[in-house]
């Protein structure tokens, strides 16, 4: 028992202590979380990705995470598999790194300036990084072709528009066609079998619509940079990048750094950017000579003193007006009084409204009451620009105009009056169901329109 605590009793204090950052820290806020698990959550339901509600990435992590909540649908448990999935990643960081990857704790726990802990979320794109930093390690352990070949495929499946670029590193070793030829092959396999799933459950031609020609709406839309400052970072930790690749022009992992820049594309936040920062800090480590013996003792002490200033602040600082409420599927959840009163409302309209309701705030909060109240999902509750594809105003105004007659819309208008709001909301058209559908009354924070 010693020997295995000794060996394993710092994952395991990691996986208590990611675990409750999770139920206590983010409990906050909702973020992509809520969606990304509700993606999982309405494959579990039986619902078809792409034809009963719309995404615009591949469905590897969806699918992923579905079978874990085909055991339990609850948040929490999702949270435990999650918190499971970082205690994993970290140990394939710790056989890179040695003993300095210690050093990434507190760096990634701190939060500050830049929220690099962000990156251990559920979702798409931890999944993706998750995969990044396992066929790192492929390659520098020499590993089969065919391995890395199959994680590449994965990533492919798990964010296609920058999965695909991972496979440029490959290229260093064009003298050797075979050693290409064979990861290629590996790739193929998930792909194909992604493939043959879009054709059997009819959903190919939407997933060419959402997620291949709905790419240049999305990056239209949604390129921006959030705050400027953020240059500063990026630039040093892609001219230290730069300088690695120059000086060691054969070793791949570079090269693997220097495409995960691509992360900030289009959006430009620190959420974005903390992906390629920590793939710098991984590089820099790795390149680095010092050992670090001795020092997980004082970095645990520290995440400790870190879980208590969490605590401290999120529940001392709200001014009492926080509550932990129960939901179905989402215990523990920490609200504001003011919305946990205006979901109640939101609720109570929902289920008295004989016709049907239709929710079009902000797709995190949508997610949040259909899961709540055990609904499907539409495509109507994730209203983000470049998330419906080809043309996807005008197919949203015909699903609008298909809907029954006094259907009844719910729409934030809150987030339509204020300018400063730089999220992905498709206000066009909310406006377009304020100006052509009846103004019923005051809902919570929403306003219920009705269709005549």
């Amino acid at each position: 028992m010693q020997l295995f605590l000794k060996k394993y009793g710092q994952f395991i204090f990691l996986f208590f202590f990611i675990l409750y950052g999770f139920l206590v820290a983010y409990n906050l806020y909702f973020g992509d979380t809520i969606v990304n698990y509700g993606f999982s959550y309405a494959i579990t339901r039986g619902e078809i990705p792409y034809v009963d509600y719309n995404l615009i990435i591949p469905l590897f992590s969806p699918f992923l995470y579905s079978i874990f909540l085909f055991v339990c649908k609850s948040f929490l448990f999702y949270y435990i598999v999650q918190s499971i999935f970082v205690v994993l990643f970290f140990v394939v960081v710790s056989k890179l790194l040695d003993n300095k990857w210690y050093l990434l704790l507190p760096i990634v726990f701190l939060g500050f300036p830049i929220p690099i802990v962000t990156i251990l979320f559920p979702g798409y794109n931890f999944v993706l990084l998750f995969l990044l930093i396992l066929a790192i390690y492929c390659e520098i352990r020499g590993k089969n072709d065919y391995l890395i070949g199959f994680i590449l495929g994965l990533m492919i499946l798990t964010k296609h528009s920058l999965g695909i670029l991972f496979f440029l590193p490959s290229f260093l070793y064009f003298k050797n066609l075979k050693k290409i030829g064979k990861r290629f092959v590996g790739a193929i396999i998930p792909i194909s079998i992604f493939l043959l799933y879009l054709f059997f459950s009819n959903s190919f031609s939407e997933f060419v619509n959402l997620c291949i020609l709905g790419l240049f709406d999305f990056a239209g839309e949604n390129s921006t940079v959030m705050e400027y400052w953020l240059w500063l970072p990026f630039l040093v930790c892609f001219g230290y990048v730069f300088f690695c690749i120059l000086k060691r022009k054969k070793d791949i992992f570079g090269y693997y750094v220097l495409i995960s820049s691509f992360f900030v594309y289009p959006l430009f936040d620190d959420y974005h950017l903390s992906f390629f920062l920590f793939l710098t800090m991984c590089l820099f480590l790795y390149y680095s000579k010092f050992t670090c013996k001795r020092i997980a003792f004082h970095i645990f002490v520290f995440l400790v003193f870190l879980a208590s200033l969490w605590t401290f602040i999120t529940l001392h600082f709200q001014d009492g007006l926080y509550y932990f409420q129960n939901y179905p599927h989402y215990p523990l959840r920490y609200l504001k009084h003011s919305d946990r009163k205006s979901y109640q409302e939101i609720q109570g309209f929902m289920r008295k409204w004989e016709k049907p309701v239709i929710l079009f705030g902000l797709g995190t909060e949508n997610y949040f009451y259909k899961i709540t109240n055990d609904l499907d999902i539409t495509y109507f509750d994730l209203p983000n620009y470049g998330n419906y594809g080809f043309d996807g105003t005008k197919m949203m105004i015909e699903k609008f105009e298909k809907l029954p007659n006094y259907s009844a819309i719910l729409i934030d208008e809150n987030v339509l009056e204020d300018d400063s709001y730089y999220q992905q909301y498709y206000k066009e058209l909310a406006y377009y169901v304020i100006e052509n559908y009846h103004k019923l009354k005051k809902v919570g924070r929403y306003t219920a329109y009705i269709k005549e």
